[in-house]
């Protein structure tokens, strides 16, 4: 689901049409774009018009995205929900694409993929839309709240800002999120500013309150001074992943750990692994 995508929309559709067959496969829920980022794509828009955000917004975009899903798995072997600045992506030294790695796991009816914000640094220039973010960008934080189930077989709704969904899922060592909301300053400020002006009732701990330059000086502050070859790579044990997922209700399970803004000041900076370089 999107509302004026105009940057990030574009490499969203190339990512996942490489991953998942063609176009045809893709689905764009547009929510009253106004930047014509949603005109003549080359999949299936629809217009999905949810109240202004804040109180019950997030249970309409869950009600019109698992409606979706629904309809899809009647002829679809599973789908899977990202926001824009979301890119799955199946670890290149095993997997060419997604849809090798979800074949490879026929019993899995949900799946996460290891939740990573891809940050740049102060030395970093703007990113290139021609060339994949990891080619620019070699740092990440992993985030335990962003391993949330974005694929599913069944029909069982995905619930707490999909962060969850009704049933058991586990997050898959082999594929990864990367989301690039912290990616690029300038992109960074734009995006905040604009969902501090919609933003009416969310969250108080949702990081769409936070002000651009706040942002913006946050990850100045967490990269300041650090080259990627001399950090650490990134890599996760199977215990780690595994207590991930958990049950908050009889039967929904949740990806819980650290949110955004926590995860950003706490967990450390890594280099992200030089093999996905050309992956996202």
């Amino acid at each position: 689901m999107v509302r004026n995508e105009r940057e990030m929309l574009p490499r969203w559709l190339r990512h996942y049409s490489a991953q998942l067959g063609g176009a045809a496969h893709l689905h764009v829920l547009d929510d009253a774009s106004t930047d014509g980022s949603t005109s003549a794509l080359p999949c299936s828009v629809y217009a999905s018009r949810t109240r202004p955000i804040g109180q019950g917004f997030e249970r309409d975009r869950l009600r019109l995205v698992n409606q979706l899903a629904d309809d899809l798995l009647t002829t679809y072997d599973g789908v899977l929900f990202t926001d824009a600045d979301e890119l799955l992506v199946a670890d290149p030294a095993r997997y060419a694409t997604l849809r090798e790695l979800y074949a490879d796991r026929p019993a899995a009816n949900a799946l996460a993929g290891i939740g990573v914000n891809v940050v740049y640094s102060r030395s970093d220039p703007p990113l290139r839309a021609d060339l994949p973010v990891l080619a620019q960008r070699r740092l990440g934080i992993f985030v335990p709240h962003l391993c949330k189930p974005s694929f599913k077989r069944k029909r069982r709704p995905w619930r707490h800002a999909s962060h969850g969904i009704r049933g058991p899922f586990r997050v898959d060592p082999e594929l990864y999120l990367f989301h690039l909301k912290f990616a690029d300053a300038g992109r960074l400020q734009r995006t905040a500013a604009s969902r501090q002006e919609a933003l009416e009732g969310r969250h108080s701990d949702s990081s769409w309150k936070s002000p651009p330059d706040e942002l913006v000086a946050l990850v100045d502050e967490i990269t300041e001074g650090l080259t990627a070859d001399a950090l650490p790579e990134l890599t996760l044990d199977d215990a780690t992943l595994a207590g991930i997922p958990v049950e908050v209700s009889p039967g929904t399970f949740v990806a819980r750990g650290r949110k955004q803004i926590v995860a950003m000041r706490r967990q450390p900076v890594r280099r992200i692994p030089a093999r996905f370089r050309h992956s996202a």
